[in-house]
């Protein structure tokens, strides 16, 4: 077997290998508020799965799952905000095929106006 062949299998060999131990990379939902400063929880199902902590802020999502993600957002003196998140499917990555798994975009930016508390 020429040189060539035997370097052209070892390099799709340990591409193959390398592509085994990848990892989904985590879906970004950046999250603002008017005024700054709020605390944001992101969950799904009612189980909190990330949080912005002060706005704005990004918030780091699994993308593998296509649930929607509700975020609520409270600040001292303000009504608490809230909104939902509807997931979309992604591009087909070469990732997602080597780990044969769908992957989801979401929604974003999230942008909720905090209201004043009424006296």
């Amino acid at each position: 077997m020429p040189i060539f062949c035997r370097v052209l299998i070892a390099a799709v060999a340990v591409s193959a290998l390398a592509a085994c131990n990848t990892r989904p990379q985590p879906g970004e939902i950046f999250v603002v508020t008017s005024p700054p400063g709020a605390t944001c929880q992101l969950s799904r199902g009612g189980q909190q799965i990330a949080k912005v902590d002060p706005t704005p802020g990004i918030a780091l999502v699994d993308r593998e799952r296509s649930d929607e993600i509700a975020v609520e957002c409270r600040r001292s003196g303000f009504l608490p905000a809230s909104a939902v998140v509807r997931s979309r499917s992604a591009d087909i990555t070469l990732n997602a095929v080597l780990r044969a798994a769908q992957e989801y975009d979401y929604e974003g930016p999230v942008a909720l106006t905090l209201t004043p508390t009424p006296r």
